[in-house]
């Protein structure tokens, strides 16, 4: 009995042995199998992980070239927008050119242009050439009517036009100084009680017609053609000019041949 016993024991000991072998087996198995799937799960992975890395390369790659394009394109746009800017200084700088062309020819002295200059002396000279024609015919430039004038003497004729209204209209043409200093137009019209009084002279007309002239310090040196009949005489006049309330006048004349 005591034998059977042992035997029994034994195979039991035995059976329990191959049992535990078993199990080591199987969960070494289990484990291999375990860390084979998750080796495969980090290649899929991987695999992934770098196709995706492909993904961005070839994005990369497509939106470097798209920069390169519109880098271009702005290039381009670049330089046609220097080149619609240097079209336009061309033509700035040939405006600004003929508008330099257009100052030389119109130059300014002491803010008086030479329009304005130029103006002004064939003024005055008209004025002068009808005055030489007789007196009357001055005043009715000057737009005074000298129906309503009374004679007060052989040489004086009194107006109804107040002296100082004459001045006013004297003054568009030239300033205090130049009428008081010129004999011609102070010796000629005076005042009498307020109003305007001539002394009537009748003489055959003249015509003076501005050629040129020269600017010498403050001075305008002026070559004239003096007509009178059928003669013709050229004479040089010497002027002064101002601007008296934006108006450009007379200030000195004084004919020097």
């Amino acid at each position: 009995m005591k034998k059977e016993s042992i035997k029994v024991n034994l195979s039991n000991v035995f059976l329990i042995i191959i049992i535990i072998l078993l199990c080591f087996v199987i969960t070494y198995l289990i484990f291999k199998n375990n860390e084979l799937r998750n080796n495969e799960n980090i290649l899929q992975n991987t695999d992934i992980i770098t196709g995706n890395t492909s993904i961005i390369s070839e994005n990369n790659i497509v939106n470097n070239n798209n920069n390169n394009t519109s880098n271009n394109k702005n290039n381009t746009s670049n330089n046609k927008n220097n080149t619609s800017n240097n079209k336009n200084n061309i033509i700035s700088d040939s405006i600004s050119n003929i508008n330099a062309v257009d100052n030389n020819t119109n130059r300014q002295h002491n803010n008086i242009l030479d329009s304005e200059a130029e103006k002004c002396i064939q003024n005055y000279l008209d004025l002068l050439g009808t005055f030489y024609g007789d007196t009357e015919s001055m005043l009715t430039k000057l737009g005074i009517d000298t129906n309503n004038s009374k004679q007060l003497d052989d040489n004086l004729i009194k107006t109804n036009i107040k002296y100082s209204s004459f001045k006013e209209k004297i003054y568009d043409y030239m300033t205090e100084r130049c009428f008081n200093s010129d004999s011609k137009f102070k010796d000629y019209f005076t005042e009498k009680d307020g109003y305007l009084c001539y002394i009537f002279r009748g003489a055959t007309g003249a015509i003076y017609t501005l050629k040129s002239y020269t600017i010498n310090n403050s001075k305008y040196i002026a070559q004239v053609v003096f007509e009178q009949e059928e003669s013709k005489t050229d004479c040089t006049f010497e002027f002064e000019l101002v601007k008296n309330n934006g108006k450009v006048v007379i200030d000195y004349c004084k004919q020097t041949k």
